[in-house]
């Protein structure tokens, strides 16, 4: 299970966040409402799939759910992340509906073409939906980035049968240069991606391929 999720739309959170528009807890805010967009998707199909009569009940959106999923402790609020959120552009929360940025920020232009390589910033990435609501929880932002650059560089979708798919290689040092992390963080974290089986080991890559 996967929830699409542009290039755009990933890289409008890396580079608010990384010029301090918004939190490490507002960009996990950010994630965690992808995940409730997915729910009801996932919920919509299920009921197109049993051919249930009429249009269902209208999505409701609660704030206590992305603060679930963030990890949050009972009585705290998300109010503060959702309107930083709201404020720099990111996206529009409302009960009933949240809708996503689809176009880049101003001043963002120069990581998302970094970040989306020689691709379309606007192409499908099919992002799972553990690995979004691993990124809600974590608390830590080095791991975080590093595995958003891996789905960036590596996950697609097959034209011809719609599966998703990851494939590819990207060198640490490009990872740490591209969202500012020290290229131990980024070594450390491939290590721990690599130990729960999210990556795995690049062995075929020539280092011509690495180079470029």
């Amino acid at each position: 299970m996967y929830k699409i999720i542009t290039p755009i739309q990933l890289t409008n959170g890396l580079w608010a966040l990384d010029n301090e528009r918004i939190s490490f807890k507002a960009f996990r805010v950010y994630m965690a409402c992808f995940e409730l967009v997915a729910i009801r998707e996932a919920a919509a199909r299920s009921r197109k799939r049993q051919k249930v009569g009429g249009q269902g009940a209208a999505p409701f959106f609660r704030k206590e759910e992305i603060l679930r999923l963030i990890g949050g402790q009972e009585g705290k609020s998300v109010t503060r992340e959702l309107s930083a959120l709201e404020r720099t552009g990111l996206l529009s929360f409302r009960p009933e509906r949240i809708t996503f940025t689809e176009t880049p920020l101003p001043g963002s232009g120069e990581l998302l073409e970094t970040l989306s390589g020689r691709r379309s910033p606007a192409r499908p990435v099919p992002v799972p939906r553990r690995a979004i609501r691993f990124i809600a929880a974590c608390t830590r932002p080095a791991l975080v980035k590093t595995m958003l650059a891996y789905m960036l560089r590596g996950l697609s979708i097959d034209r011809s049968t719609g599966e998703a798919g990851g494939r590819g290689a990207v060198k640490a040092a490009w990872i740490a240069e591209a969202l500012g992390l020290s290229l131990r963080a980024v070594r450390t974290a491939r290590a721990e991606l690599m130990s729960v089986g999210w990556i795995s080991k690049d062995t075929g890559s020539k280092q011509w391929k690495l180079n470029q």
